[in-house]
């Protein structure tokens, strides 16, 4: 009779044990953690026009990724390089002779009342506000600000900028503006 209670109370104990530990993770569930960990990061970064840090954190990853992830690994790098095609197009705008003005030019935490854009490069746009010019970086800017000074300054007419900036729009969380993008490439 004693050894049959003594196997009971260890199955009980290692079942308890089992069920607070939780279940090992199976390797594509390890994978599939880490590449949504990975895809997170990366729209951080691309939301945030940091492509050259995206570009690079991709190039880790690829460096030390197995077959299953290349597929996912050439969409990540597709989706950086047609925002990025869209990103070079908006400075080359925005140096250009027309310049982009706002009665109020929207930063992730605060606005700048009546401002105009004077310059940009790849990490910054200088802009005017009351007088002052202010360099602000890529990453400071409200998405909704990009999507509308890629709207005002590039237009609509190029199917490689509506694709780019639908791109950028999704991985920033802007789901209706790129439904109106994707939707006017049919």
């Amino acid at each position: 009779r004693l050894p049959f209670y003594v196997a009971v109370v260890g199955l009980v104990a290692l079942s308890s044990w089992l069920l607070l530990r939780g279940a090992p993770e199976s390797a594509e569930g390890s994978l599939r953690r880490h590449l949504k960990e990975v895809g997170a990061k990366l729209d951080r970064l691309i939301e945030s026009f940091q492509l050259e840090a995206a570009g690079q954190g991709l190039a880790e990853v690829a460096s030390g990724s197995g077959a299953a992830e290349e597929d996912w690994i050439d969409r990540q790098m597709a989706s950086i390089e047609w925002v990025r095609g869209v990103k070079n197009r908006l400075i080359e705008a925005l140096n250009g002779k027309v310049r982009y003005g706002t009665p109020s030019f929207r930063l992730r935490t605060s606005e700048l009342p009546k401002a105009e854009v004077a310059a940009a490069d790849a990490r910054r746009l200088v802009v005017v506000t009351a007088g002052k010019m202010r360099d602000v970086p890529w990453s400071a800017v409200d998405p909704r600000e990009v999507y509308a000074m890629a709207t005002a300054m590039l237009g609509t007419e190029r199917a490689a900028d509506r694709l780019g900036l639908a791109v950028y729009c999704l991985r920033s969380g802007l789901k209706s503006e790129a439904r109106k993008l994707l939707e006017s490439l049919k």
